[in-house]
């Protein structure tokens, strides 16, 4: 039995509650697109596919939690805006929720969270990009599934946090750049490539 075995009324109502949250504007960019492949994000902003099933219930899964344990804080998805200098460019992004101690924190469901040794490197520099633009010297990391948690506490380096933000910054020039002049960002192959729906035009364009 996969996802796709679901009673039609389920996957209907996975697809109907679930959209990719992006309100893309030509000089706005979210900071996961940046972290992951800069083509991908190119594609997706050029020729946006409907969203699959499968994309569909990960974004649900976390949604789930989020819904649940986000309302229990003071302060939850907080804004995290960025400009980058030089360039008419704004990363934007939203943190889940300042913890109790202070440290920002980001909620990611992972599939099989006990397996899990360290956090996915994108992850950490998500969490340390937030702290960074909302000037919080703790960074946090909840992994969780449907069996158990892990907590990732993230050592925030102010020089570390500088080094990031200059290469997020210039990730959104290529990006920016690219949009512009109709010609996708250099390939970059990741885990990602493995079920990418933009394979085919990915591969058209090498």
């Amino acid at each position: 039995m996969t996802i796709e075995d679901l009673p039609e009324t389920v996957k209907r109502h996975i697809l109907e509650r679930v959209t990719d949250g992006f309100e893309r504007q030509p000089n706005r960019f979210y900071l996961t697109e940046l972290l992951y492949c800069l083509r991908k994000a190119y594609f997706q902003r050029k020729l946006q596919k409907p969203i699959t099933l499968q994309h569909a219930w990960y974004l649900y899964r976390g949604d789930l939690f989020d819904d649940a344990w986000t309302p229990l804080f003071k302060y939850a998805q907080v804004k995290c805006t960025h400009r980058v200098p030089d360039a008419p460019i704004v990363i934007v992004a939203r943190a889940d929720f300042i913890d109790d101690d202070g440290a920002v924190a980001d909620l990611k469901t992972h599939a099989a969270t006990r397996y899990l040794k360290e956090p996915k490197p994108e992850h950490v520099k998500q969490v340390l990009f937030y702290a960074w633009t909302n000037a919080i010297d703790k960074a946090r990391l909840y992994y969780v599934d449907f069996s158990t948690c892990k907590v990732f506490d993230i050592d925030v380096d102010p020089k570390e946090q500088r080094k990031l933000v200059r290469e997020i910054e210039e990730r959104a020039k290529t990006l920016y750049n690219a949009l512009q002049n109709d010609t996708p960002p250099p390939k970059e192959e990741s885990w990602i490539c493995r079920s990418c729906e933009y394979q085919k035009e990915c591969e058209a364009t090498e």
